[in-house]
């Protein structure tokens, strides 16, 4: 195991790496773009007590969303938008003000009709609008019922789910397994996973249903990492499971 002092030196070294390099990001994008860097400076400065990150963070910040405004911007970048602002409010990293910016987001996607995503050749960034309706919703468990109806709709309304990369599928996955007891939503959402599984597991464990299959080749590739507070109730629910349709 590594020491503290050894843990601090990486932490110090990713930080002041990203400082010499977020500039050349061409993305305001929270996953891969300058949202999530600031979201590390605000979280390093926390918790060393070091300042100087935390105003680099407002820097890019302020600067993103300066560029921001003067370009065109996709549903993509919307969405991220919106997942990124709501985890720096609720971790109080920036002020209440900004969930403005959320609310223009939700009335963009509110806007766009789900069809729309037939014709989009390649739909994994979309996984992340599931994500976007836990994470913008001011408790994550009691989302907001139409961002949650738009989300199932674009899902719905995907082409395939064949060949989505791993982290976009468990976004989807994390999304849906959050709601899947809701008795609003489960029909709808057993549905999804029944396509997501035929599509990218191509489970082959015939004798348990669908909707536990699918959660054991999740589970078994990313539950660890993305899905760690659902490792007790798949393993409760698979203990309980019968041939019994009723139980």
């Amino acid at each position: 195991m590594k020491n503290n002092s050894n843990y601090q030196e990486e932490l110090y070294a990713i930080a002041n790496t990203l400082l010499l390099y977020y500039q050349n990001l061409p993305t305001l994008s929270f996953m891969r773009g300058k949202l999530g860097v600031a979201a590390l400076f605000y979280k390093f400065s926390e918790s060393n007590q070091h300042v100087h990150y935390a105003n680099i963070a407002d820097n890019i910040i302020r600067e993103s969303f300066i560029s921001f405004k003067t370009k065109k911007s996709t549903i993509f970048d919307w969405l991220e938008i919106g997942i990124g602002i709501s985890y720096l409010i609720k971790n109080k990293f920036v002020e209440d003000d900004l969930i403005s910016i959320v609310e223009d987001s939700k009335k963009l996607l509110l806007n766009v009709r789900p069809k729309i995503v037939k014709s989009i050749a390649d739909n994994s960034e979309l996984a992340w609008i599931g994500v976007y309706s836990l994470y913008t919703s001011k408790d994550i468990h009691t989302p907001d019922s139409v961002m949650v109806d738009k989300s199932l709709s674009f899902f719905e309304n995907f082409r395939t789910f064949r060949d989505f990369p791993p982290k976009e599928t468990g976004a989807m996955l994390y999304f849906l397994f959050a709601l899947i007891t809701n008795k609003e939503y489960s029909k709808r959402i057993l549905g999804l996973l029944k396509k997501i599984d035929d599509e990218i597991f191509r489970a082959d464990i015939e004798f348990v249903h669908y909707d536990f299959r699918i959660m054991f080749y999740a589970f078994e590739d990313m539950a660890k990492t993305h899905l760690p507070q659902l490792t007790n109730l798949v393993s409760s629910r698979i203990e309980n499971y019968s041939d019994d349709p009723s139980s």
